[in-house]
């Protein structure tokens, strides 16, 4: 094989190369942080006063779907929903799963959350999933998923610190 580059231009030539596939690399990842737009459920619920803990306050779903990898960062969105910091109430990880489906013509997308509520010394284990399809692909799918999730997982926080406070307001 004749190559009819000197080596001064071979450098250039590979810098180059090195940056078109970086860029390539970097075209396959994509990164949800429940940003924009706001999730619906952020407009209409209140944070409720319950501690996260430090592995909910990180937690990701991670999926590979037709070549891309996408990373849901679904730590950032329950902050927003579960914001005390006095440990009264506190939330924690137990397990977490998100499946993605192609069946033509869409992408669907179920994420399963369990998490286990201390309130006044008394453990409660939720269990939350979100299901989603949709012919955009599967990030949307996925948040949508997850979305549906946190705030089935919400309601089920908000009825159970309903009921231990007027359980504490029935004792006093």
């Amino acid at each position: 094989m004749v190559s009819f580059l000197r080596p001064r231009e071979v450098r250039p030539a590979l810098g180059f190369l090195g940056l078109a596939l970086f860029a390539l690399a970097s075209a396959c990842r994509v990164s949800e942080n429940f940003q924009d737009p706001p999730p619906e459920l952020l407009s209409r619920a209140e944070p409720l006063p319950v501690t996260l803990s430090n592995e909910l306050r990180g937690l990701q779903a991670k999926t590979d779907s037709a070549g891309a990898e996408t990373t849901f960062k679904v730590g950032k969105l329950l902050q927003r929903l579960f914001s005390s910091t006095d440990g009264r109430s506190f939330l924690s990880y137990v397990d977490a799963r998100i499946d993605v489906t192609w069946s033509p013509p869409s992408w669907g997308t179920r994420y399963t959350l369990v998490l286990a509520l201390q309130v006044e010394g008394q453990y409660h284990l939720i269990q939350s999933t979100g299901t989603s399809e949709s012919l955009e692909g599967p990030t949307i799918s996925g948040r949508q998923a997850i979305e549906g999730c946190i705030a089935e997982t919400y309601e089920q926080v908000a009825a159970l610190l309903g009921r231990s406070s007027r359980r504490s307001d029935a004792q006093r």
